[in-house]
């Protein structure tokens, strides 16, 4: 038994149907950590029984199926199915776990015990623990292990494990029935050995019962007697009973005349009660108006006492102010004495200094005019004379100042015409390097421009390829899933899982019988719409199965009862009736849509077909359209609603719905297949679509690179001048920076030479 191919869906990492096929040219299986490869061989070990946990790497038996992640929701089971190949014949072993624990092992299709699974993978060399699947540490513990393991091995792999676990199995039955027998044994003895003793309790059972006769008479003859007794003594107690009853009706009068007396007390107790809670609210009312005028007056108290408190503080401040005042007064008083004492002190000053200025005058008048008039000459004499070698040495002084001072203007005119014509020179070539600077910086600014443009629409082009490539990878994604569903779909169909397991057989050995065509659900087609009409008006019928003769069904019968697989129903295509006979008129109804013989598909030659399976029963839009229609024309076919609502031929109306379950419904697992099938034509077209996009936008990007890459080397070049024609520039503007300064002092010194060479000729 050779394993040839593996289906995985939903078994831990494997989020996506993913099929396996195993050659005789695979030796390794390779790919990266996480991506699944020792997963494919947990996978094997589950499929073929494992229950061991730790075996496949999990915690629980839910760990295996797949949790789920950011971008996959969790699958709800976990599926996992091989195929092998024995002797040409395929062999596929399935196992299934859902999320809710529930578990079960499938053989071809087939719901099987785990069990039975086993003896079938014993039988072909699968034991246990299978050692066709090596794990790490195996290999040294087969080659360290005793001769008993080894030939338990070896054992396994020659296929006679089975009959080892089943002489096992019998043994431990055989152990088990020896057991009992041992329990049987002891149970027989115990029963012979407690026989004597409950021979003795039956014979004390019966002198009881003679006992309990004997004490029954005597109960009677006693309990007579007590009787008897009980009886007087119940006489004598019911006359003093009617005693007491007569003295009780005397003592109830008397308590009526008490009840009478205390009712009237009550009454003028109530009135009195009254008369209290009158005066009791009275009094209250007074005391609320005595806290009334209580307040009252502590309010009046209070003001009172705060303007005794304001007339206290206008007093005195009253009294303040008077003092104030004067004291005032008094101080005015001082102040006008201390005024007229200082008056009379300047005038007695003013006396004293007219006193001494005529003083002065009389000093004055006592020298002559002319001794006067002499010092004076002489003074100015003296001074002419120092004035005179004053100037003489000054006009020394300035011939030679000013001989140099002429020199050196000489010199600073020809270093200021020099500098002049230096800045002149500078401020020209200054001039020309920011024109030119200027048309560098314009360049640079509209590279810069034009590479930001082309950059936005790269990064556009990027945008819009990775949402085209996500757009591709989902459509690819969804190819990979219908692509899974389609081929389980198809083989399903190709298998006949769902059908009878009689249907199955017939065509597991199809090749045995010639006329042998297909099932009614294989042959038929029509429009998805109409799914469910067909479905209703077809019901069982989808598994019946077509030949070409009745001597085919015959034969095919006989094989069915020769096997004992079960019954089955044949549609000879040579005695079917294909009559059709249309109902004038009805096809103007509104809601027909038409006749569900001529609504379907079928091969010419299975043409008669469809008129066998549906004579004259007719499709019609909804309920009521079928009810108008059955009333008009009182027709004997059946009319069904593209709901499945369904009107026999005699008036029955059934309809309702289930959810829909393409593993059960054979027709919507066609229609299922024919909806998946259209899509995946679909997202071809659209695969191929956005190809071509990515294809253009790639293109589009590579030249959008090439120009970008020009733009920079130009804008680096540009750049680069721009750097050193500023670089340049600086040192320009610098030179004359310096140029402008020294001729500005050459021109502050020429200048002051000059101002000073007029001031010395002056």
């Amino acid at each position: 038994m050779v394993l040839k191919e593996i289906f995985i869906k939903g078994f831990k990492s494997f989020a996506d149907p993913v099929r396996l096929e195993v050659s005789d040219r695979v030796t390794v299986v390779v790919g990266p950590n996480g991506s699944g490869k020792s997963n494919v061989v947990d996978a094997i070990r589950w499929v073929l029984g494992e229950q061991s946990m730790k075996e496949i790497r999990a915690q629980e038996r839910e760990d295996v199926v797949f949790w789920g992640n950011e971008k996959r929701p969790p699958a709800q089971y976990a599926y996992v199915e091989l195929v092998f190949e024995d002797n040409g014949n395929k062999l596929s072993i399935g196992r299934e776990l859902s999320r809710d624990g529930t578990s079960r092992y499938l053989l071809n299709g087939d719901e099987v015990r785990l069990k039975d699974l086993r003896e079938l993978l014993m039988a072909h060399g699968f034991g246990k623990n299978p050692y066709s699947i090596i794990g790490q540490g195996q290999i040294d513990k087969i080659v360290s292990a005793t001769p008993e393991s080894l030939r338990t091995i070896i054992e396994e792999i020659a296929g006679i494990g089975i009959y080892r676990e089943k002489k096992k199995e019998a043994l431990a039955k055989l152990e088990t029935t020896q057991i009992n027998l041992s329990r049987i044994t002891d149970v027989l003895f115990e029963v012979d050995k407690n026989r004597k003793s409950l021979y003795l309790k039956a014979k004390r059972a019966e002198r009881y019962l003679e006992y309990s006769q004997e004490l029954e008479n005597v109960k009677k003859e006693y309990y007579g007697g007590v009787y008897r007794l009980e009886t007087q003594r119940l006489a004598d107690m019911e006359s003093y009973f009617n005693e007491l009853n007569v003295s009780l009706k005397e003592k109830l009068k008397q308590l009526a005349q008490l009840e009478m007396n205390w009712s009237t007390l009550r009454e003028e107790f109530n009135q009195i009660d009254v008369e209290m809670e009158s005066y009791t609210k009275t009094l209250e009312e007074f005391k609320i108006r005595e806290d009334q005028l209580r307040e009252i007056r502590e309010k009046f108290t209070k003001k009172l006492n705060e303007l005794e408190s304001k007339y206290i503080e206008t007093t005195t401040r009253l009294d303040m102010l008077t003092d104030e005042a004067n004291s005032l007064k008094n101080r005015y008083e001082e102040i006008k004495l201390i005024v007229s004492k200082i008056t009379e002190e300047i005038n007695e000053k003013e006396f004293e200094l007219s006193k001494l200025e005529k003083e002065k005058s009389e000093i004055y008048t006592q020298y002559s005019e002319q001794e006067k008039e002499i010092l004076k000459k002489k003074q100015e004499y003296e001074e002419i004379e120092k004035s005179l070698a004053k100037i003489h040495n000054e006009i020394v002084r300035l011939t030679e100042t000013n001989q140099d001072i002429k020199h050196r203007l000489e010199m600073i005119q020809s270093q200021r015409m020099s500098k002049e014509t230096r800045k002149q020179e500078l401020e020209e070539e200054i001039n020309d390097l920011e024109k030119h600077l200027l048309e560098i910086v314009e360049k640079e600014n509209e590279l810069v421009k034009e590479l930001e443009v082309v950059k936005s629409s790269l990064e556009e082009y990027n945008q819009s390829k990775e949402l085209k490539t996500q757009q591709l990878d989902a459509i690819v994604r969804r190819q990979k899933e219908i692509q899974a569903e389609i081929d389980v779909l198809n083989k399903q169909i190709s298998e006949y899982q769902g059908f009878g397991y009689s249907i199955r057989k017939i065509f597991e050995n199809k090749d045995i019988f010639k006329g042998l065509i297909d099932v009614v659900a294989n042959l038929i087609d029509f429009d998805k719409s109409l799914s469910t009409a067909y479905e209703t008006l077809l019901g069982g019928a989808v598994q019946h199965v077509v030949v070409k003769t009745a001597e085919d069904a015959k034969q095919i019968i006989e094989f069915l009862k020769a096997s004992e697989y079960g019954r089955a129903t044949f549609i000879p295509l040579d005695l079917i009736d294909a009559s059709f006979s249309p109902i004038n008129g009805i096809e103007h109804e509104p809601g027909f849509i038409g006749y569900a013989a001529s609504l379907v598909n079928v091969s010419a030659e299975y043409k008669n077909l469809p008129l066998y399976l549906f004579g004259n029963d007719i499709i019609v839009k909804d309920i009521d359209c079928a009810i108008e229609i059955k009333k008009k024309y009182e027709i004997r076919s059946r009319i069904v609603t593209l709901d499945g609502e369904l009107i026999s031929g005699r008036g029955a109306i059934s309809g309702g719905k289930a959810k829909e379950d393409y593993s059960n419904s054979l027709i919507a697992r066609k229609v299922r297949l024919k909806t998946l099938q259209e899509e995946l034509e679909k997202l071809v077209g659209e695969k191929g679509k956005i190809e071509k996009e990515i294809e253009e936008i790639s293109r589009e990007i590579k030249q959008l690179q090439e120009n970008m890459a020009v733009i920079r080397e130009e804008l680096a070049s540009v750049s680069s001048k721009s750097l050193s024609s500023k670089r340049v520039l600086e040192e320009l503007q610098k030179a004359l920076r310096d140029v402008s300064n020294e001729l500005s002092d050459l021109i502050k010194l020429e200048a002051e030479y000059n101002g000073k060479y007029e001031g010395n000729i002056a």
